[in-house]
């Protein structure tokens, strides 16, 4: 292992243990990172409670379109789903189950992104399984028929 220049003998032990804390070095919250996180969970529940309370669902489904880069993006790269078209319904069907999963379950979202991600992942797995079942706009908010309580 080189060290300040000079070279070194270790253990595997001891190589695997460093690469390990230099890595954790990197993965560390920074405070900034923090704040970050939870003023963006902050705009959001509030942007969830004043949807709940008016019944006003435009200015959330308008916050979570905010987030279609993202997620598109991972669909294209973590699924079989290789059309950008498909990746952007399956979006647009995962912000109408987000808003109502927050309008039936009343349910209390910090962070939509990681939430969205897995309702697509989780409806393309569905779409898979029920392929000849399912037509082609299918109720995907029947929460015990396709099991979504895992979302």
């Amino acid at each position: 292992m080189k060290e300040g220049g000079k070279l070194t003998l270790v253990t595997r032990r001891e190589f695997l243990h460093r690469l390990r804390t230099d890595n954790i070095k990197g993965d560390i919250i920074t405070k900034e990172s923090y704040r970050n996180a939870l003023d963006e969970a902050e705009r959001f529940l509030q942007v969830q409670r004043n949807a709940l309370e008016t019944g006003d669902y435009s200015s959330m489904i308008a916050y979570l379109y905010t987030l279609k880069e993202e997620v598109v993006r991972h669909i294209l790269c973590n699924t079989t789903v290789s059309s950008p078209e498909a990746a952007e319904d399956y979006f647009m069907e995962s912000i109408t189950c987000l808003v109502e999963a927050s309008r039936k379950r009343t349910r209390v979202i910090t962070s939509p992104l990681p939430w969205l991600k897995a309702a697509c992942r989780r409806m393309i797995r569905i779409k898979k399984k029920y392929r000849e079942h399912i037509p082609e706009k299918w109720d995907f908010y029947d929460f015990d028929k396709y099991n979504l309580n895992t979302i």
